[in-house]
């Protein structure tokens, strides 16, 4: 069964000449459409650059979204040698209906959403064979800085499940925190939440059942497309749609994931009662 996105158009204009213009962000809007490559990926890319400013607007430079963390390029010859810097992205499913309906209830949401987990690999290190999110480091530039979290968090999601900006959403994000291990090990950690989204109204019913349970095809519709979206990497070697319930139950999970994701929900719960 064929799976479309929900898509945003360019937002186009007018020039004085009557040529059709392409008014993207990241690309000039002086030039004929003809001429430029603003694509929908571009579009969805700028929209959550913005969406991340905003969110990360009261946080401390250091801690930004969307800015570059300076490095030296001697990594050896820096103390930060020590530190890791990484985003750990949880990609949701959740039906706008219940978006629409309850967006503070936290129980609500809780009961209705589907959270993306993947297995790692054998290989994997740290964590063998542990289920957790998308989750990566931020890599060098050639000029020794490290790229910003938001473009890690990008390139992360590309990279682990093959989608791009086109199907999900950016919804909240918390500023970093540090984890230190026992080898003295610092790992500083941005926590960000997306939702995927379904184009077909007719697929978009929640997995469990607590809706439309006269419904069974609908909800089995869904579980199919979720499934069909993801294309894994070497790193991973299993993947699955987890309800709340479920993610508790499973037997192995990166330490502190459940932690981290329900911080998560409570800040956007938090966000959409601000907005309410």
């Amino acid at each position: 069964m064929a799976l479309r996105w929900i898509r945003t158009p360019a937002r186009c204009r007018t020039d004085t000449a009557g040529v059709r213009s392409t008014d993207c962000r990241l690309l000039s809007t002086q030039k004929p459409l003809r001429d430029l490559n603003c694509t929908e990926e571009n579009t969805q890319r700028a929209e959550i650059q913005h969406k991340a400013l905003q969110i990360s607007r009261s946080w401390p430079a250091a801690d930004s979204l969307v800015l570059p963390i300076p490095r030296y390029k001697s990594r050896d010859a820096t103390p930060s040698n020590n530190i890791t810097h990484m985003t750990t992205n949880f990609m949701i499913y959740l039906p706008q209906r219940t978006m629409y309906q309850q967006p503070t209830n936290k129980p609500h949401i809780l009961r209705h959403l589907q959270l993306l987990l993947l297995k790692r690999s054998p290989q994997a290190n740290p964590f063998p064979n542990a289920w957790t999110a998308i989750s990566g480091r931020l890599e060098h530039s050639l000029d020794g800085a490290l790229e910003s979290p938001i473009e890690a968090a990008l390139r992360e999601i590309k990279e682990e499940t093959n989608q791009d900006p086109t199907c999900f959403r950016l919804e909240t994000a918390l500023p970093p925190f540090a984890i230190t291990s026992p080898g003295s090990k610092t790992w500083r950690v941005w926590l960000i939440l997306w939702r995927i989204q379904l184009h077909s109204r007719q697929h978009d019913f929640p997995l469990d059942g607590a809706e439309n349970v006269s419904d069974p095809e609908a909800r089995r519709k869904t579980s199919s497309s979720l499934s069909e979206l993801i294309r894994l990497d070497h790193e991973n070697v299993e993947f699955s749609w987890e309800s709340w319930e479920g993610l508790n139950a499973l037997p192995e999970l990166v330490p502190g994931l459940v932690g981290s994701f329900e911080r998560l929900v409570d800040q956007w719960v938090e966000a959409n009662l601000r907005t309410d």
